[in-house]
């Protein structure tokens, strides 16, 4: 065979090869793309849902960090644990006297009691130690209702055995509630602390996020409308959903 032939023959593979109809034109070749068509489908949309729920995810952790930083700060620190406080620095019968006509419930702590009936909403901080102090602080708030409870019913119970008839009996047995009562005052302030110090440990979890949330621009210029320009507001508003009443004005002829 000469080289000519050589290389006819050659060309002649080289056009056979050109001729045949590429792979993902045939219908192994179609599959593929369908298959991988799927795929990637399937992934974009896993994608998406997933930057999706990660971006509801965080607004929720942000929500929840303005609540429960709100409710140490606002509620615990300045009325609620402020008010609980003095009293349970010493024991004596005026202390208890203050606890009693105080009156505190696991509700007052309303986040925590959310989160604890729903666990689900403390889950976004996606930190166990930080949903089990939550959980933990309205057990707690729990355990100081009933203490406090038991501790007003010997209250009442001392009461009504010192003002009664004056023997030696009523007086003895004043002595043994008082004793019950100074060790329910001692458990009370126990769950107290333990209330304050698990309420310092969550605050020091979200303070960074706190801050970033009350010394954003729109928290500050929501806290600084003077309360007189919000008044004015009220009045106009009310004029328009009840267009015929009129205003009052003062003895000044001012509104």
């Amino acid at each position: 065979m000469t080289n000519s032939d050589d290389a006819m023959i050659r060309i002649a593979q080289a056009l056979e090869k050109i001729s045949q109809t590429p792979f993902l034109h045939t219908t192994a070749g179609q599959l593929v793309i369908l298959v991988f068509g799927a795929i990637l489908g399937a992934l974009i949309t896993y994608l998406v849902k997933w930057w999706e729920e990660s971006r509801d995810q965080e607004r929720k952790r942000r929500l929840l960090v303005s609540l429960i930083g709100d409710e140490i700060v606002l509620r615990w620190n300045r009325l609620i644990g402020k008010g609980l406080k003095d009293p349970l620095k010493a024991f004596n019968l005026e202390n208890v006297a203050v606890l009693c006509r105080t009156r505190f419930q696991p509700g007052d702590l309303y986040v925590f009691e959310q989160c604890a009936n729903d666990i689900s909403l403390a889950t976004v901080f996606k930190d166990n130690a930080a949903v089990s102090q939550i959980i933990y602080v309205y057990i707690l708030a729990r355990d100081f209702r009933d203490t406090h409870a038991a501790l007003c019913k010997r209250y009442d119970e001392y009461q009504k055995l010192k003002n009664g008839q004056k023997t030696k009996r009523l007086t003895a047995d004043a002595q043994v509630v008082k004793e019950k009562i100074r060790i329910i005052w001692g458990n009370l302030k126990t769950i107290y602390e333990d209330m304050d110090s698990q309420m310092l440990r969550i605050f020091e979890r979200l303070e960074k996020e706190y801050d970033d949330f009350i010394t954003s621009s729109a928290t500050i210029r929501q806290q600084t409308i003077g309360e007189a320009a919000v008044r004015k507001k009220l009045e106009s508003v009310g004029q328009k959903r009840i267009p015929g009443e009129k205003i009052e004005k003062s003895k000044d002829g001012r509104e």
